[in-house]
């Protein structure tokens, strides 16, 4: 009656669930596992995953029984293996069966299909990486600032511009010493106040920029705070457009 329990316990369940002795040889499998993989128990006894499946997941599935048999103890792994014209992805807790004596003599594996969530996660993580890029390679500067006026985010657009590496920059770069000497009193003008939040943006303001060779950049920047729930300032957020070519073109018109 209780090994009739037992695997009706076994059948009811979703998950995938066998036994396999140390040889790699199934005991048991579970009525999810006959549906998941189109084999029947008679057809699974006594056979290892080398016959059930190709080669590859097989000697993932054993390699990983072989850890259990190694460390005695329980241990979360994640596997794929084919399906008809499908990859499935499981994640998969094993752990070694013991008997009387505390002698391991079986393992036992219970794998969930975690493909849907293993998808979803793919495509949000290549949403992301496409934003990301968007952002690090927009026609736009993009810079944020902490309430020091130190620079704590950067685009690749900026950086190319300014001809710094992130890593000179990122917690450790004052905005105002990119800012050119003859636009320092609107530093000094603006950010006190938007800090505080007598003035909460400012566009299209013309600065000039120092880049790292001390050549001098024209930009026009758009900058807007950032506040929490109480009104307290949290960082600036500031885009900034080249305008280099247009302050060219006006200096020849203007000689002209």
């Amino acid at each position: 009656e209780n090994q009739e329990l037992f695997h009706d316990i076994l059948d009811h369940s979703d998950s995938i669930i066998s036994i396999k002795d140390l040889t790699g040889r199934y005991v048991l499998i579970n009525q999810a596992f006959e549906n998941q993989f189109k084999i029947q128990k008679e057809d699974a006894v006594g056979k290892t995953a080398f016959d059930l499946f190709d080669r590859d997941a097989a000697e993932h599935i054993r390699n990983t029984d072989l850890e259990i048999i190694r460390i005695l103890r329980q241990k979360k792994f994640e596997e794929i293996i084919p399906r008809d014209t499908d990859v499935i992805h499981y994640s998969s807790l094993k752990f070694p069966l013991f008997d009387t004596n505390l002698i391991p003599y079986a393992i036992c594996s219970i794998s969930t299909d975690e493909t849907e969530k293993t998808q979803n996660e793919n495509l949000h993580r290549d949403q992301m990486n496409r934003i990301l890029d968007l952002f690090n390679n927009a026609p736009c500067g993009y810079q944020a600032t902490d309430d020091n006026g130190i620079i704590i985010e950067i685009n690749d657009t900026l950086l190319r511009w300014l001809g710094y590496t992130r890593e000179e920059v990122i917690g450790k770069l004052p905005v105002k010493e990119i800012i050119s000497p003859e636009n320092q009193h609107q530093f000094i003008y603006y950010f006190p106040r938007i800090r505080s939040g007598e003035i909460k943006s400012i566009f299209d303001l013309e600065i000039i920029y120092i880049r790292k060779d001390r050549t001098k950049l024209s930009v026009i920047a758009n900058t807007m705070a950032q506040y929490d729930e109480h009104g307290n300032f949290l960082y600036t957020r500031t885009s900034v457009f080249d305008i280099s070519y247009r302050k060219r073109v006006e200096e020849v018109a203007t000689k002209n």
